[in-house]
């Protein structure tokens, strides 16, 4: 008699069913670790780096969808308004890779009897690309202003050049090449914005000498016309190195109780008159030193100390009024006959 072939065991359909579900999940779940993994890793590369040469905290300007920039003003920078097209473009052929909302990580699905998935998840936050490009895109619009001075354009530029030379983990070769293309329209718009600066200097440098020339010249005249306090006499040559001279060593002297100046000095009489004293004080100002390149110690100096020209101005206005009112000698003035 044949004997029975002995009984096999097999397993459910259903126990299979789920045994393939449960590898598939754990391989997209490894998957989507490994993707929030590097999405990580350049949100913190490009926060460091936005951080060393922008100063600015990228976490602070997360953008989940791109925006849409509106036709620039007349009279724009060319080259940023180029940068912000490539910028633009970018987004516009990768919009749909943009995550707007977070959107359900497992679509719904059947396993025989089993029905599983349609739920949620969170995508974990936007991607750097976006954040970037947003971020770009905001800059540029002052740019294109010309508000944004060429060692700005320069820090930036070093930025984007940091983020092209991390292909292993920036790995969108399209991001990638536009930023490159960012950084040669930068480039030319930092060459503009320097020669710009190099014109301004020149300019006001000019500016500067002419100022210099004419008050060198208005003074001689001046002194001579408006005064009657310089001597008869050999007249020296009237520059405003000779009256800082002559105004410090009077200033000195009237510290030692010596007034009237120097001796020997032909100026020395011009000091210890009221024109001489708002003179005296222009001549000792910060802005005087700057600009002709002589320095007064007048914490040395107890006749330089002073409360100020306008001051002063109007401490000898009131005096001077009340000489005229009273009739009084208008000699300490040290004006001509024909200006009091």
């Amino acid at each position: 008699v044949p004997r029975p072939p002995p009984p096999t065991t097999t397993m459910p359909d259903c126990i299979v069913d789920l045994s393939v579900l449960a590898g598939a999940f754990l391989l997209w779940q490894k998957a989507q670790n490994a993707k929030e993994k590097k999405r990580r890793e350049r949100h913190k590369v490009a926060s460091r780096l936005a951080k060393q040469f922008l100063d600015r905290d990228l976490s602070k300007e997360l953008s989940y969808s791109s925006s849409v920039v509106g036709q620039l003003p007349l009279g724009a920078d060319t080259s940023a308004t180029a940068a912000l097209a490539a910028v633009q473009s970018y987004q516009d052929q990768h919009s749909s890779g943009a995550k707007a909302a977070p959107e359900p990580l497992i679509p719904a699905f059947s396993v025989g009897l089993l029905r599983c998935g349609g739920f949620g998840g969170d995508v974990g936050g936007p991607e750097v690309e976006t954040t970037l490009c947003e971020e770009l895109k905001a800059w540029l619009l002052s740019a294109a202003t010309g508000a944004v001075p060429a060692d700005e354009v320069a820090s930036r530029t070093e930025f984007y050049h940091h983020l092209i030379m991390r292909p292993e983990t920036f790995s969108d070769a399209a991001f990638l090449s536009t930023i490159a293309v960012v950084c040669s329209h930068l480039e030319e718009l930092r060459g503009r914005l320097q020669g710009a600066v190099r014109g301004c200097a020149t300019l006001l440098s000019k500016v500067f000498s002419t100022g210099r020339a004419f008050v060198e010249g208005l003074l001689p005249i001046l002194l001579l016309a408006m005064t009657d306090a310089l001597e008869l006499g050999t007249v020296p040559l009237l520059t405003v190195d000779c009256l800082v001279r002559s105004a410090v060593d009077a200033a000195a002297a009237a510290d030692r109780g010596a007034f009237g100046g120097a001796p020997g000095d032909v100026l020395g009489g011009v000091w210890s008159k009221d024109f001489g004293r708002i003179l005296q004080e222009l001549l000792f100002t910060p802005h005087m030193q700057e600009v002709w390149g002589f320095e007064v110690d007048r914490d040395s100096l107890r006749r330089a100390r002073c409360r100020g020209v306008l001051d002063l101005w109007l401490e000898l206005r009131h005096k001077w009024m009340d000489a005229v009112d009273a009739g009084m000698s208008m000699d300490e003035t040290g004006l001509g006959e024909h200006f009091r």
